[in-house]
């Protein structure tokens, strides 16, 4: 079983897209591919205003409709110790303090992220130990090579 860790709040300053994961499984429609290289192309964690001292880079989805089937934002970018005015087309997402369920896998991006994020959906229809909170589950990526995603989960 994946480990639960209890966060305080966090806020992560970057870029973002509307999406649900329908529209993500298409290549047609999909829109967090297109993020990704944005982010880095235009360098927008070089723009993140109050940058913490170590740097690690955030997926943050929030703002979510209902459950992992409907619409939600995506969110990528660095965490940073406060946003009271962001240049340009940047935005701001706050990763809500509480119980977070943990899963933590190295490999090569993007097949360790598609897997990892496959493992959570597996975990949480194969089990029902603990119930999702969809209020906001985040990604990060300390390095190149390996993903640690945290899942908000009900009390």
């Amino acid at each position: 079983m994946p480990d639960i860790h209890e966060l305080p709040e966090k806020l992560v300053v970057g870029i973002g897209t509307r999406t649900r994961n329908e529209l993500e499984a298409d290549p047609a429609t999909s829109t967090i591919s297109d993020l990704w290289s944005r982010f880095f192309a235009e360098n927008i964690g070089g723009q993140v205003p109050n940058p913490m001292p170590q740097p690690v880079l955030y997926g943050v989805y929030t703002d979510y409709e209902s459950d992992q089937d409907g619409a939600y934002t995506l969110v990528v970018g660095m965490e940073s110790s406060e946003a009271a005015e962001l240049p340009g087309a940047l935005l701001a997402a706050r990763i809500h303090p509480g119980r977070y369920m943990v899963f933590q896998r190295n490999g090569s991006m993007p097949d360790v992220a598609f897997r990892t994020w496959q493992e959570v959906w597996n975990y949480f229809d194969e089990n029902d130990d603990y119930e999702r909170a969809y209020t906001t589950d985040f990604e990060q990526y300390v390095d190149e090579n390996g993903i640690t995603i945290y899942i908000a989960i009900k009390d």
